[in-house]
C-alpha cells in the first residue's frame, strides 16, 4: 500500500514591515502644584521607513498654584537615540514609571531650566535618559 503524500503548503509571503506612527502626552505635576512637564512621545517614519522617536519635553512653572501655568518655561524637542527606540516605546505604551517620574520633576527639570541659562549645557541626553530610569 502506497503512503500518501502529504498535501502540499502554499508557499508563505514575506512579512510586511507596517510602523504605526504615534504620538502621546505623559503629564507630571509637582505635589506643591507649581511645576507641570509634559513629556511627549512622538514615533514617525523617515524617508527610508524607518522609526524616529522624538521627545517634545515642556517645562511649565508657576509661583502661585492658584494662578495658570501660562506659556512654558523650557521647550525642547530631543530625538531619541535609535538604541533608546525600545525604551521609548515601552514609555509611550506603559506610561512613565515612578523612577522616570522623579527623574523629570528633579534632575531633568534642573538640567532643562539650567540650559536656558547664559552659557547653559544643552538638557538634550539628560532628558532623554529619562527613558533609562
Amino acid at each position: 500500500m502506497a503512503t500518501p503524500k502529504p498535501a502540499s503548503k502554499p508557499a508563505a509571503t514575506p512579512a510586511a514591515k507596517v510602523t504605526t506612527d504615534i504620538t502621546v502626552d505623559l503629564v507630571v505635576n509637582t505635589e506643591d502644584e507649581l511645576r507641570r512637564i509634559v513629556f511627549g512621545l512622538e514615533k514617525s517614519t523617515d524617508d527610508d521607513g524607518e522609526p524616529k522617536w522624538t521627545i517634545h519635553f515642556k517645562l511649565f512653572q508657576r509661583t502661585d498654584k492658584t494662578v495658570d501655568y501660562g506659556q512654558p518655561r523650557v521647550s525642547l524637542d530631543v530625538v531619541v537615540d535609535k538604541n533608546l527606540h525600545d525604551k521609548a516605546a515601552a514609555t509611550a505604551a506603559n506610561g512613565l514609571s515612578a523612577a522616570q517620574t522623579a527623574f523629570l520633576a528633579g534632575p531633568g527639570a534642573k538640567a532643562a531650566l539650567d540650559s536656558k541659562k547664559p552659557g547653559g549645557k544643552p538638557a538634550d541626553q539628560k532628558v532623554q535618559s529619562t527613558l533609562s530610569k
